[in-house]
């Protein structure tokens, strides 16, 4: 007769004997009412030092609230092209947690690509090889899409981050376009694009020489900014004269 599934375990061992096997925690996908928690872990990683100051609590609120617009946004894009059956697709993975998710992945498929566009682990629950089970989760998921390749973007002074996709496989092919930088990186911090391909070696070489993205310039950079200000100056003024528009007429 077999056997029910049991989840994975792991056992840990001392000096004076064994331990019960415990079991792992649980990857899954997030649901809706889940994405409060996992937009606030993902700002915690974004703004790593928030917690110490009062104007850092407030700059990991803000990039909280915004996290979660952002994916609330990008689920419901999933949602609509997956009803569509395209080719794109996007998936949020958390880590089972008693207190909430102990870390997140996104995962956005692009054609042949799958894309990582973010995973955190929570502070307290690092160097529990939590992070490497979602790469390899992410590696099953692009390989039963039929995808040729896992990409991601990564700051080059993130060296724990960079040393762990190494082991799994990823080489840096190139540079993360201008235009996907996050405003610190166009300020200065570099940023690069890896790539765990899929493929033969061959096919690999030759994905990478094609996609490999050139260093930007410092013209490329400040073009970029500036092309940020003034979108940001422009919104600004349109929504000042709604509200005038709106409240400034008696």
């Amino acid at each position: 007769m077999a056997l029910p599934n049991m989840p994975r375990t792991t056992r840990c061992c001392t000096g004076t004997g064994r331990h019960p096997m415990r079991p792992l925690p649980l990857i899954r996908e997030a649901q809706p009412s889940e994405l409060r928690a996992c937009a606030s872990l993902l700002a915690e990683a974004l703004v790593p030092n928030g917690g110490e100051t009062s104007l850092g609590k407030v700059r990991r609120l803000l990039m909280a609230i915004l996290v979660e617009i952002s994916l609330v946004q990008r689920m419901m894009i999933g949602a609509f092209h997956e009803g569509r059956r395209s080719s794109q697709n996007y998936q949020l993975l958390l880590v089972d947690g008693n207190s909430g998710p102990q870390a997140v992945c996104e995962l956005q498929t692009d054609g042949n690509t799958m894309k990582l566009s973010s995973l955190a682990v929570r502070a307290s629950c690092r160097r529990r090889g939590l992070a490497r089970r979602l790469l390899r989760r992410t590696v099953r998921r692009a390989k039963k899409l039929r995808c040729q390749a896992v990409q991601l973007d990564v700051y080059e002074d993130n060296v724990p981050a960079t040393d762990l996709y190494r082991s799994v496989g990823f080489r840096r092919f190139g540079w993360t376009p201008v235009v996907n930088l996050e405003l610190e990186a166009l300020l200065g911090r570099t940023c690069g694009r890896w790539r765990l391909n899929l493929l033969s070696e061959e096919m690999d070489a030759d994905s990478a020489l094609a996609d490999a993205e050139a260093a930007p310039t410092l013209a490329d950079l400040g073009a970029e900014l500036s092309k940020r200000l003034l979108y940001q100056v422009f919104l600004g003024m349109v929504l000042s004269s709604l509200f005038q528009a709106a409240f400034g007429q008696g």
